[in-house]
């Protein structure tokens, strides 16, 4: 095809003959997580509103695998806790918004890969068993709905400091379980796509070393690569994202960049990559550091609007996960709103809630450039999933 390719001819590729459903697929989609320590959060019905009014048709929700498995290898509705996935599933499916879920947070009986002293990381095969409970759950045909995507990782495999912390951000340990899980989820569900853990760390080394290591030691085993892109990481970055001034920190079109180098250097160029999480703080909740990692509105939306540019400029940023949409009472100690300062949207609906300029803005841009024009991907062929060498 010697035309770029629009994401619903790239999608279909992947799903061609395939029984999947997927809703009016567009790039845009919003990242809402459950916190470990508020495990029976539930995905709030103002989120659906948002996303619908706002035009994206994906979500991104998180819940960690330590409040679903109660009971080590029992996925039966006694032996886990499915409720919050099925609740949201079942609401997005009625309203035609796509799922992508994430396997994060394992639970502790799972921890056995020991990246480094006092540090682990979960079992590839325990993983593995999960993410084919997961597919099998929610194909459409048991009762539960169906998603669209599975992530695996999130960020727990290059974010971890304990003990020797770079040993534990080695793609290594990521791919191993990529090379586990991925086979196992194909055999279950042939058309759900399978995204590799994100690359977080803000550090120009690091992304080549950790994308080419997934494509050297787990190449065949994921159909999306992804990423995450946060201005305050590390402490020395810039929050602009277009400042490039940083040694080896990396504005976000040199992340770009580097990731379309890493692709195409192991013959893979154009390869889907999905920005499954990004953001900018205009409070100091959750965390966000006053007065480096948080701004006003106006800049908020300026900063969204250029990544959006960026990644819709790519030619293989196939989607973009805003973070976040939430709805708190929460006063933070500097800042607008009352939510988790990244969120579009602060405080609660009815009582002080607002759509912040991003959210106002962020509508008019995704009905204006509602799909976005992607290269040619070049692929090698692949080998049959029975014939793969695991060990590479």
């Amino acid at each position: 095809m010697s035309l770029p390719w629009l994401l619903d001819s790239a999608l279909n590729r992947h799903r061609k003959g395939r029984e999947v459903v997927v809703y009016n697929d567009n790039p845009y989609g919003a990242t809402i997580g459950v916190q470990d320590s508020s495990p029976t959060f539930y995905l709030k019905p103002q989120a659906i509103e948002d996303m619908r009014t706002l035009g994206m048709t994906w979500l991104r929700f998180q819940v960690p695998w330590s409040s679903i498995e109660i009971t080590q290898g029992d996925y039966s509705d006694t032996g886990a806790n499915w409720n919050i996935w099925d609740d949201a599933i079942r609401r997005c499916n009625a309203a035609g918004i796509n799922l992508c879920l994430t396997i994060r947070h394992a639970p502790a009986f799972w921890l056995t890969q020991s990246c480094s002293q006092g540090a682990t990381l979960p079992d590839p095969q325990g993983t593995a068993n999960f993410a084919s409970a997961i597919a099998q759950r929610y194909d459409g045909k048991h009762g539960h709905g169906q998603i669209q995507a599975l992530e695996i990782g999130n960020e727990d495999y290059d974010q971890n400091f304990s003990g020797n912390g770079m040993q534990c951000r080695d793609p290594k340990w990521l791919a191993n379980v990529m090379r586990n899980v991925y086979p196992a989820l194909k055999n279950k569900r042939s058309d759900l796509l399978v995204i590799m853990g994100a690359i977080l760390q803000r550090n120009a080394k690091h992304i080549r070393y950790f994308m080419d290591g997934m494509w050297e030691q787990a190449a065949g085993y994921f159909d999306i690569a992804n990423f995450h892109f946060y201005t305050c990481i590390p402490g020395n970055g810039h929050f602009d994202p277009s400042d490039d001034s940083v040694s080896n920190v990396p504005s976000f079109p040199h992340y770009i960049d580097i990731l379309r180098q890493s692709h195409a250097a192991h013959g893979r160029a154009n390869f889907p990559t999905w920005l499954t999480e990004f953001g900018f703080a205009i409070n100091t909740n959750y965390g966000r550091h006053y007065p480096k990692c948080v701004t006003d509105q106006n800049t908020q939306w300026n900063y969204i609007h250029y990544c959006l540019d960026q990644v819709r400029a790519s030619g293989f940023i196939q989607k973009a996960f805003l973070y976040t949409l939430k709805y708190d009472r929460t006063t933070p100690e500097h800042g607008a709103g009352t939510s988790d300062g990244m969120s579009i949207y602060q405080g609660i609906p009815g009582d002080n809630g607002f759509q912040t300029v991003a959210y106002r803005q962020l509508k008019g841009y995704i009905a204006k450039f509602s799909q976005w024009r992607l290269a040619n991907i070049t692929l090698p062929c692949p080998l049959p999933l029975k014939t793969r060498d695991k060990s590479l």
